[in-house]
């Protein structure tokens, strides 16, 4: 173990640990439908967050055409950004078939591989860690909701025929062992012009990178053998910020996000759950961690 590496995740945790409900979040709370049976039955059970959701869905959904040119020409950066990303949640694209045959290789071996190819594919960090049962959703709270639901044209509007996957207020299962936590980059200089239409283009452009780069890992171990489930952008199981800590991709931070050592919170967070065997990596303590240690390289073998 390396001198910044500790036992344990340098967060306590207070209180009695339970799992976050999906539909809590704002991203799926902003979403609901003003007098849909959904809504209705949300604020019935939240009556204190009714106002404040009301404000939400007016201030990130825009309902409407653009009022003129440069709206359009807002909007359109917008839906180039983030709507293609839509079509990577699908349920056969985070999850799908296994190969007949499981690939038997040492755990060590194979970590060493599988961050190898993250990083090929574009990921800027990657480490793997135990999944922790407690970072889990309790249930599902994001698109495709329910028949009048119209997020991310055209693949979801309401449920498409024959879909199998969970929709909204369904328990959420992930019975993975491990987690492969990956660290995206955006680029400095543009997320510094604050939420602009430009900085809103460089979040999607390292959402959807990210996205693509965590169901094409994914799909690699399924080919494998092995189970393994994409968490991105369109398609969570989990939530990705203690996922990473536990994996030692960096700590939490008093704003909530992942700190990393060299990346600090600007990035994106993805992660693979999987039950290929892979040897895990310890947490870190970034107080320890040597300022001008470089990043170690990582070779497919």
């Amino acid at each position: 173990m390396r001198r910044f590496e500790v036992n344990r995740p340098t967060y306590d945790i207070i209180g009695e640990l339970t799992r976050f409900d999906e539909r809590d979040s704002v991203f799926a709370r902003e979403r609901l439908i003003p007098g849909s049976p959904e809504e209705r039955a949300y604020h019935a059970a939240h009556p204190e967050l009714r106002e404040i959701d009301r404000r939400l869905a007016v201030f990130i959904q825009t309902v409407g055409a653009p009022e003129t040119a440069r709206d359009q020409e807002n909007a359109a950066l917008y839906s180039a950004a983030f709507d293609p990303i839509a079509g990577l949640g699908l349920p056969d694209i985070v999850d799908g078939q296994l190969a007949p045959r499981k690939v038997e290789a040492h755990p060590a071996r194979m970590a060493s591989r599988t961050k190898a190819i993250a990083r090929r594919l574009g990921a800027d960090d990657v480490r793997i860690g135990l999944l922790n049962p407690a970072w889990v959703y309790s249930h599902r709270g994001t698109p495709p909701f329910f028949p009048d639901c119209r997020p991310n044209p055209p693949h979801f509007s309401g449920p498409p025929t024959g879909y199998g996957d969970l929709q909204y207020g369904d328990v959420v299962d992930v019975p993975h062992r491990y987690a492969i936590a990956m660290a995206f980059s955006q680029d400095l200089g543009i997320m510094r012009t604050g939420g602009t239409p430009v900085s809103d283009l460089e979040v999607g452009r390292v959402y959807g990178a990210s996205a693509l780069v965590t169901t094409q890992l994914a799909a690699y171990i399924r080919a494998l053998g092995w189970p393994a489930r994409a968490h991105h952008l369109r398609n969570y199981g989990v939530q990705v910020v203690p996922v990473a800590v536990d994996a030692g991709l960096g700590e939490l931070g008093r704003c909530g996000y992942l700190i990393h050592p060299r990346l600090g919170a600007n990035l994106r967070l993805t992660c693979v759950t999987t039950d290929l065997p892979l040897a895990v990596d310890a947490p870190v303590d970034l107080e320890a961690w040597p300022k001008s240690m470089p990043f170690a390289r990582v070779v497919v073998d």
